[in-house]
């Protein structure tokens, strides 16, 4: 089986050129797993997140973005991983998996670190 990743700092779904962008990629690179930080999305339509995917067939695990800054989605295959836990954070989800197929479990995380200084150190 061969398990492709993608992670990508959006900097926001905000213009049609990042959601065209953010489409395109995922379209031609058919990851498994795709990881956005900085969606700057409070709330997740899955029509839209459908369209980026590019079919219906998809999990997700969202986290809303803090006013203007961060926000997070993970979304993954259901033909290749089987979420048996999921953690949404405010600044990170945690997927915890069954590789379809295999035996093999692992936990994947997309993590969006604070950009304000004073809340760097108390999230290092």
């Amino acid at each position: 089986m061969n398990l492709k990743v993608l992670s990508w700092n959006i900097r926001g779904f905000g213009r049609n050129e990042k959601i065209r962008a953010a489409r395109n990629t995922v379209h031609s690179l058919r990851p498994s797993i795709v990881f956005f930080q900085e969606t700057k999305l409070q709330e997740l339509n899955m029509n839209f997140w459908r369209r980026i995917w590019g079919s219906t067939e998809v999990e997700i695990a969202f986290s809303p973005s803090l006013g203007s800054a961060g926000g997070l989605i993970t979304g993954w295959d259901p033909k290749i991983f089987e979420a048996e836990n999921c953690f949404i954070l405010q600044r990170a989800i945690v997927v915890c998996s069954n590789i379809l197929g295999s035996d093999f479990k692992c936990c994947f995380v997309n993590v969006y670190g604070p950009l304000w200084k004073q809340i760097k150190v108390s999230f290092s």
